[in-house]
């Protein structure tokens, strides 16, 4: 009877002496598992830091993903009934596509963890992805004349001058341009006569809506590398040689933050307000959660522009700084004046989206 008692006890024992063995393998495990993810994750945020020669240097020095640059122009159907105070009629023609190749120029790494480089865009023009062709013809808006027009028009004299000058040299109002003139430059005599009086701030000699963004080298960039601080990854510090803007009227306007849309530091979340530093715009743009998609069998998220992005008033005083002293543009409008060289130029979604509704009914013909 002892006997079986001494073995009982002994299998209890080797019973208790598996568990416990049990138990400090799971635990090794789990804490192996735990380890090895927080090294996974380590060396993946290590391989996201760019590097001269590392593993993300030669795809974001030549961006191997294809990018298409999608184009709508309007053409003015009713160009005399214009010119006679009626509303303006569109037709919207396009899309033209261009198949839009980036590539990073004079770069230079710096001991804080940054990097200074400049940007070479390089447009193709894609006839089997568009409808129509560059050289198809539009009557548009003399954008230069209007401009000029619009400059002097509290100022009796110089309006007087640029009315004999219409006069004299047959200025227009609106005129015809093919798609690529109107996109990539056409001859201005309008502006030709005013560089004879003054030198102008529009730094090119022809005018076209992208001039100066097609094979041209843009503002340098200072960006954060994310070496030694992994949340501070491709975030813009200077453009064009500044820390800080002189546009707006206001601190938080004038403000370089988020990065250039080519990456964002790692760890992203729902609740995160994301911003894309354009220098086009001369801003930075927000961007808020809105749905998360599926990729490829890989969830993200997609981030958008928040609906009040261009509103102004009382209730949106954060955007009381891009208005200008002659007061704020109507709601779903960005005036770009400060930034485009005086212009009366401005910007907002296709087709007035998230604008003031009385804005769509200024313009006849839009979808």
């Amino acid at each position: 009877m002892q006997n079986v008692v001494q073995q009982m006890n002994r299998s209890a024992r080797c019973r208790c002496c598996l568990w416990m063995v049990a138990l400090w393998c799971a635990a090794t495990v789990i804490f192996m598992l735990a380890g090895y993810d927080t090294v996974v994750h380590s060396v993946a945020v290590d391989q996201m830091v760019l590097r001269q020669g590392g593993q993300k240097y030669e795809s974001w020095i030549d961006t191997p993903v294809p990018v298409y640059y999608r184009v709508h122009v309007f053409n003015l159907t009713n160009p005399s009934h214009f010119m006679a105070g009626e509303r303006p009629r569109v037709q919207e023609l396009g899309p033209y596509v261009y198949l839009m190749k980036e590539s990073k120029e004079e770069i230079a790494f710096h001991k804080n963890g940054s990097v200074t480089y400049r940007s070479r865009p390089m447009y193709f023009f894609q006839p089997h992805m568009s409808t129509g062709a560059e050289e198809d013809v539009i009557i548009s808006v003399n954008i230069p004349f209007v401009n000029a027009a619009d400059a002097v028009k509290d100022q009796g004299f110089l309006r007087m001058i640029i009315q004999v000058a219409k006069k004299i040299h047959g200025f227009q109002t609106v005129r015809k341009l093919t798609v690529g003139e109107l996109l990539w430059g056409h001859k201005s005599r309008v502006m030709d006569w005013a560089r004879t009086l003054q030198e102008l701030p529009y730094p090119h000699q022809l005018f076209g809506l992208l001039v100066g963004f097609n094979d041209s080298v843009q503002e340098p960039y200072t960006m954060h590398t994310g070496k030694g601080n992994a949340a501070m990854m491709n975030q813009i510090l200077a453009w064009n040689g500044r820390q800080t803007l002189d546009f707006w009227s206001g601190d938080q306007c004038n403000e370089i933050r988020g990065t250039d849309a080519n990456g964002f530091a790692p760890g992203v979340s729902k609740k995160d307000k994301l911003y894309i530093f354009n220098g086009q715009l001369c801003r930075a743009i927000p961007l808020v959660y809105n749905e998360t998609v599926t990729q490829s069998g890989i969830a993200a998220f997609r981030f958008v522009p928040p609906d009040d992005v261009f509103s102004y008033g009382i209730n949106h005083p954060e955007n009381a700084c891009f208005c200008s002293e002659g007061g704020c543009p109507p709601s779903g409008i960005l005036d770009m004046k400060p930034c485009y060289w005086g212009a009366s130029v401005g910007f907002s979604f296709p087709h007035f989206y998230k604008a003031d509704p009385k804005l769509r009914h200024i313009v006849l013909g839009l979808r």
